[in-house]
């Protein structure tokens, strides 16, 4: 047999057993018994080729293609989601700041949308001529958000790589739903956080409640915490966007992006989550039927609410606002050593994801990068600061005005940046203004309640002054016995002598008058005369005894006489001096001379309240001259003791004519929104 036919004879058993193989598999087909190294043989050879036909590329050929495009898009899915995981890890851990929005570019961009416009449309208007009159109304920039105004005018070129978180603490309860108090719930605690990212520092600066302010985009004159009221109340987006806006009012422009804001019983809720604080308290207080004493010691969330509220019934030194603020920071700063001792700060954003009225405009991913920058900031490089100002009575409420250089100032150490002055919220412009307001309001007042009472001065004055000698009933005595008729109330009052016009008439009356009664009453003094009978008695030494007796008895007998001195007294006989038919005035010359002096107050108050305008005000603000200053301060001293002193007048005056109507005398606030300020 040739080579080539052994060769082909090898290989035909071969294919006929792979045939064999592969028809018989799938129906699993007996076939005879084979030796055990045979079978042996066959199943490593099966292996094998099982291995080979299961390799990568053989699958996917046997795949769809749209089978092949759905797993490479899902591939392609988990390495981007794994990569996006990494970068944003990366990120909170070494740079946290890439998360946030940065501050100038939050503030340039709406005040360069909004500014152009309203000035670009009175230019335009102007160069058409004097065709439209009607161009001048619409240029007015009041229309301007005044926001949007100052952020316009602010420089934040320099600003540091600052991102600012607003904390507010709502004034709200659930047992206050049902009190008799304010049903307004304001932002009472506002702590901008500037967090500093560059320089790995946080400074807390805390706005007073009662801050005078203005809330961006609202009409009238409010405390700041009333801007949570103006945005829209509390919980809602709008209310606690509109406290952020406040914020950044009250820092210059420099923007307020961010927040977080709790009430009352969520203080509570986030102090128990961390198990309490340990804290020294430095005084002794009590809070509705809680008592603490003063001393270091363990507080839950009660008692730092408690501590974070008081500020009425304890020691001078501790009490106020400004004092409660102070002891808000420290307490803040407390609880975050705690945190950062007791490696708490990972906890955070589950801690605030899951209590239930804490609200939050930030990500979890930001809050957990905050948490991280918290982890490696030393409590030390914790800032604390406080716009703080001084309280005054204006607008009929207690406010803090604002020390506008030191809030420039402030604002310059910390921000980099330097901001405008609010020129009429400065503490010597507000209470200006609020004389200024008060006197044109007083002398309004003053006007109405004149105007009805005039008519009935001005009837009396064309009566007869009084009558010489009569006294009726319900009159006043006048020198040289005249009388005439008082209102109720006013018979203790004595006239001013010699002030009425018939002054000179009575001179001669009080002479004859007491003429008469003087010698009755001397008669009786004298009657003792019959001591110069008894003078031919001495001789006869042993009568005398006798004498006396009868002789004193004879004085108190000219005493019975006198009584009927009353005669004088018979008033009644000047009646015939009286005309039934003349009308006698009823108010003396006090009255005019009260109605005379209000005039006077009325003439220098209107002066004083001509000799500045709202713009020449602010400009004497602006330029800072101590003597300017010094004669507007003098200005709203005297509006101020003027206006009080006619108003006491004028009510001296109604009260005489029993004029009983009441009208206003203070000045009100111009509040687009009414706002409880409780």
């Amino acid at each position: 047999m040739s080579k080539k036919k052994k060769k082909e004879d090898h290989q035909k058993p071969e294919i006929r057993e792979s045939a064999v193989e592969e028809q018989t598999a799938p129906a699993e087909i007996d076939i005879p018994a084979e030796s055990s190294a045979e079978k042996t043989g066959d199943s490593r050879r099966s292996f094998i080729r099982k291995l080979k036909d299961f390799r990568l590329g053989a699958v996917f050929a046997r795949l769809t293609r749209r089978q092949k495009i759905t797993i490479a898009v899902v591939i392609g899915v988990i390495l981007l989601l794994a990569l996006t995981g990494f970068m944003l890890a990366w990120r909170i851990v070494w740079h946290p700041a890439s998360l946030f929005t940065m501050a100038p570019s939050a503030t340039a961009s709406p005040a360069a949308a909004v500014t152009p416009a309203p000035t670009k449309t009175p230019q335009a208007s102007k160069e058409p001529d004097a065709t439209e009159e009607p161009t001048p109304s619409p240029s007015p920039t009041p229309t301007i958000d005044p926001y949007l105004a100052l952020q316009e005018q602010a420089d934040f070129s320099e600003m540091k790589n600052i991102v600012n978180v607003l904390l507010i603490g709502v004034d709200y309860a659930p047992e206050r739903e049902t009190w008799e108090g304010k049903h307004d719930y304001h932002a009472d605690v506002m702590l901008v956080l500037a967090i500093n990212f560059d320089e790995n520092k946080v400074d807390m600066i805390s706005i007073p409640r009662d801050t005078y302010a203005e809330i961006p985009g609202v009409k009238g004159k409010y405390k700041i915490n009333a801007s949570l009221n103006c945005g829209g109340g509390w919980p809602t987006e709008g209310g606690f966007r509109k406290v952020c806006e406040a914020a950044s009012w009250m820092l210059g422009g420099v923007p307020v992006d961010y927040y977080y804001a709790v009430d009352m019983p969520t203080v509570k809720e986030l102090v128990n989550s961390i198990g309490g604080v340990d804290y020294d308290i430095e005084m002794n207080f009590s809070m509705v039927d809680r008592s603490y004493e003063a001393g270091p010691q363990h507080l839950d969330g009660q008692g730092v609410l408690d501590y974070l509220r008081v500020r009425k019934n304890i020691a001078a030194k501790f009490a106020g606002d400004q004092n409660r603020i102070n002891r808000q920071k420290n307490m803040l700063l407390t609880i975050f050593r705690k945190l950062k001792s007791e490696n708490l700060l990972v906890t955070v954003p589950q801690i605030i994801a899951s209590t239930k009225n804490l609200y939050t405009n930030l990500t979890a991913q930001q809050t957990a990068a905050l948490a991280v920058f918290a982890y490696n900031l030393d409590p030390e490089n914790v800032g604390m600061y406080s716009i703080g100002g001084t309280e005054a009575m204006i607008y009929n409420w207690g406010f803090i005005l604002t020390n506008e250089p030191r809030r420039v100032k402030l604002i310059r150490e910390i921000y980099g940046v330097n901001v405008l002055r609010h020129f009429r919220y400065d503490p010597d412009y507000a209470k200006w203004e609020w004389a200024w307001m008060n006197a044109d309001q007083h002398l309004k007042t003053a006007d109405k309640m004149l105007e009805a009472m005039d008519p009935i001065l001005d009837n009396d004055r064309a009566r007869a002054t009084y009558v010489p000698g009569v006294t009726p009933p319900r009159s006043r005595s006048m020198p040289g016995g005249g009388a005439y008729d008082v209102p109720d109330g006013d018979e203790d009052k004595d006239p001013d002598p010699g002030t009425t016009d018939a002054a000179s008439t009575p001179s001669p009356v009080p002479e004859e008058t007491p003429a008469s009664t003087p010698d009755p009453t001397v008669t009786p003094e004298e009657t003792p005369a019959p001591q110069p009978t008894p003078e031919p008695t001495p001789e006869p030494t042993p009568t005398p005894k006798p004498t006396p007796t009868p002789t004193p008895k004879p004085t108190p007998t000219p005493k019975p006489t006198p009584t009927p001195t009353p005669t004088p007294s018979p008033t009644p006989t000047p009646k015939p001096t009286i005309d039934p038919d003349v009308q006698y005035r009823i108010y003396d010359q006090e009255v005019y001379d009260l109605r005379d002096e209000i005039d006077k107050e009325i003439e220098k108050l209107k002066k004083l309240y001509d000799k500045y305008t709202e713009q020449s005000a602010e400009h004497v603000i602006q330029n800072a001259r101590e003597a300017e200053l010094k004669d507007l301060r003098k200005c709203t001293k005297e509006m101020t003791e003027l206006y009080t002193q006619l108003e006491e007048d004028v009510k001296e005056l109604a009260k005489i004519l029993k004029y009983t109507k009441t009208h206003s005398w203070n000045a009100k606030l111009e509040h687009e929104i009414p706002v409880d300020f409780r």
